[in-house]
């Protein structure tokens, strides 16, 4: 699949940061509900933005979210390097999301899905889960737009991954 990217340069692009929201072991308020046709205990839908930073370095670099409508998004800023994570977010189906994140070399990938399981269960057995073909570089004055809607004439290629790989 291909999608769309652009590259923001400058410092005056700036992101709205939000606080850090919980990740499973810590309850966010929501309501725990068991569901017959789920496979997984299923929680309320978190709201679109930060879901948990694992890195406490200065966040510097604009990252702009775009998404397709239907379905959420569970996305992933991983260490191009190390393989850890560094920050996760969660995004409602057409929604946009802004935020900055550190400077580094990141590996973007991402689970859609219907039904909100937790960061472990992702979206429960119908979890898809996707990674860029690229590394983003992110640094002071460089940050990404990305759009998670396929696109004929798209610049981003991702492919699916493994839910082991994610």
């Amino acid at each position: 699949m291909r999608y769309f990217i652009t590259i923001a340069v400058g410092l005056g692009l700036l992101a709205t940061i939000k606080p850090s929201v919980l990740t499973d072991w810590i309850s966010d308020g929501s309501t725990r509900t068991a569901t017959p046709s789920v496979a997984c205990t299923s929680y309320l839908q978190p709201q679109s933005g930060l879901y948990a930073n694992y890195d406490r370095s200065a966040r510097v670099s604009p990252l702009i979210i775009r998404t397709r409508p239907g379905g959420s998004y569970f996305i992933k800023l991983e260490d191009a390097v190390t393989a850890k994570t560094i920050m996760t977010f969660y995004l409602r189906g057409g929604e946009t999301f802004e935020q900055d994140v550190p400077e580094g070399t990141f590996v973007l990938k991402y689970a859609t899905g219907e039904i909100w399981c937790g960061e472990k269960g992702l979206f429960g057995p119908s979890t898809s889960t996707s990674k860029a073909d690229r590394i983003f570089e992110f640094t002071e004055t460089r940050g990404y737009t990305v759009e998670l809607i396929s696109r004929r004439d798209g610049n981003l290629r991702t492919n699916a991954i493994d839910r082991s790989q994610f």
